[in-house]
Formats: structure tokens, C-alpha cells, sequence
């Protein structure tokens, strides 16, 4: 059974008073690597966001790819930024559609595929599981051998459309980390955007538009020409 280790909870009371940052390695300092799974849109900013404050000194390691319940690949690259996955075709069946194509898309096997290009996941596994669209969409990276290695790139259903535009997450994301750049130490906590077909005064000709509401930390006062870089964020982002 387990009991109250008094000296262990000052330790932790210690810790935490000095701050969050590097937390994690000061109270398990042994600890060499952290593991997670793929990460898309948001989901980076989290994973982001404890690099860069708990976690900090860690290196962060996402050594499966899964999809639709199947183990579908490997990393064999840990030391990547952006995670890469060795396809392996004894693990599942998979077949892939090309996105962004001219015509009706048929699906193409693994010895089909380009490097550079873009495909969504269909996955046979599990009974029951026959030709399942996983809406995963991967970016063939490279090849190892004969096999190819893929990036995941977003979800299919990660999507906006107040106006039939389909907005990728992924591409929000990078928008919104590159507007952050204008407001000088400002970091980006989270973030919630919404599709408002509603008019009102701050929609004027725009609507319908997206309404987006962010947790900034760092943000000092602003001078005049950054209220108006911001200001112009808004109406941009509408």
C-alpha cells in the first residue's frame, strides 16, 4: 500500500513555487523522452505549448502512426521535428485517394504512390472494418527502401466552410501562428473560431464570416500602429 511521503510533497510544494517552467525534468529528472501520438491543428499548439514550458529540455517522440483502430507505421526518425512514418504492408491493407484530383479519384496502392503528393487513408483491418475512409489525409515525404514513408498532414474533417470554402485546420493554424507575429512577445494559449452568418456591427459586408476568440499570454500595450495591425487582423480573419 501506498503512503504519505511528507518529504516528497515539500519537495513538490518547492518545486511548484518556482514556476512551471522546466517542471517537469526538475521533478523526474531521469525522465529522457516524452511519447505522444500524432498531432494535428490545435492539437500541435497543445503539444507546443509543453515543449516550451513543462516539458522543456524534453524531446517529444510519437513512435506509432494508427488510424481507424489499425497500427498502420513507425518512426524511425525520432530525432524529426515533424514525425514520419514508415508504411508497413503486412500490418494492414491500405489504399489511398489522390487529393486534389481532376476527375472521379480511384484508389491507388502502396507501389502507386508519388512522393510530394497528397492522399487520403482507406483501411481494411479489423472485421468489420472493410475499405473504411478514415478522412486522414498524408503526405508522402520519401521512400525507405521500396516503402513509403508518410506525414500526416490533417483531418478531412477539420474543416471550415461559412461559405463553401473548406478551410483546412491546418492551414487556420499557420495563418493565425503567422498574424501572431505582428504583436510582439504575445504566445498563443488557445484559440476557438467559430463560422457566424449572423450581421452585425463589427460583420459590415464581410458576413457571413468567422469570429475568433484567442488566449494570448505576453501581450504587452499596444503602440497606434499595432492596434491598427490588429484591427486589420480582425477584419482579415473575418
Amino acid at each position: 500500500l501506498l503512503s504519505p511521503d511528507a518529504a516528497r510533497a515539500a519537495e513538490l510544494r518547492a518545486e511548484c513555487a518556482r514556476g512551471f517552467e522546466g517542471i517537469v525534468l526538475r521533478l523526474w529528472p531521469q525522465l529522457e523522452v516524452v511519447v505522444v501520438r500524432t498531432a494535428h491543428g490545435a492539437e500541435r499548439l497543445y503539444r507546443d505549448s509543453l515543449c516550451q514550458t513543462d516539458c522543456q529540455g524534453l524531446p517529444f517522440y510519437c513512435p506509432f502512426y494508427q488510424a481507424a483502430g489499425a497500427l498502420l507505421g513507425i518512426n524511425l526518425w525520432p530525432l524529426e521535428p515533424a514525425p514520419q512514418f514508415l508504411l508497413c504492408p503486412d500490418w494492414a491493407f491500405c489504399e489511398f485517394l489522390p487529393c486534389l484530383a481532376t476527375r472521379e479519384p480511384r484508389t491507388v496502392l502502396l507501389d502507386e504512390l508519388w512522393e510530394g503528393r497528397e492522399y487520403g487513408l482507406v483501411v481494411t483491418a479489423q472485421p468489420g472494418e472493410y475499405r473504411c475512409r478514415t478522412g486522414e489525409v498524408l503526405k508522402v515525404t520519401g521512400f525507405h527502401k521500396q516503402c513509403p514513408v508518410v506525414e500526416p498532414v490533417r483531418r478531412e474533417s477539420q474543416t471550415l466552410s461559412v461559405r463553401g470554402e473548406s478551410i483546412p485546420e491546418e492551414q487556420f493554424c499557420q495563418s493565425l501562428g503567422r498574424t501572431l507575429r505582428m504583436w510582439p512577445g504575445a504566445r498563443l494559449i488557445d484559440y476557438v473560431c467559430v463560422e457566424s452568418s449572423l450581421l452585425g456591427d463589427s460583420s459590415g459586408p464581410c458576413a457571413p464570416h468567422y469570429e475568433v476568440f484567442m488566449e494570448l499570454q505576453g501581450l504587452r500595450d499596444l503602440s497606434e500602429g499595432q492596434r491598427y495591425r490588429v484591427s486589420r487582423t480582425r477584419a482579415l480573419l473575418w
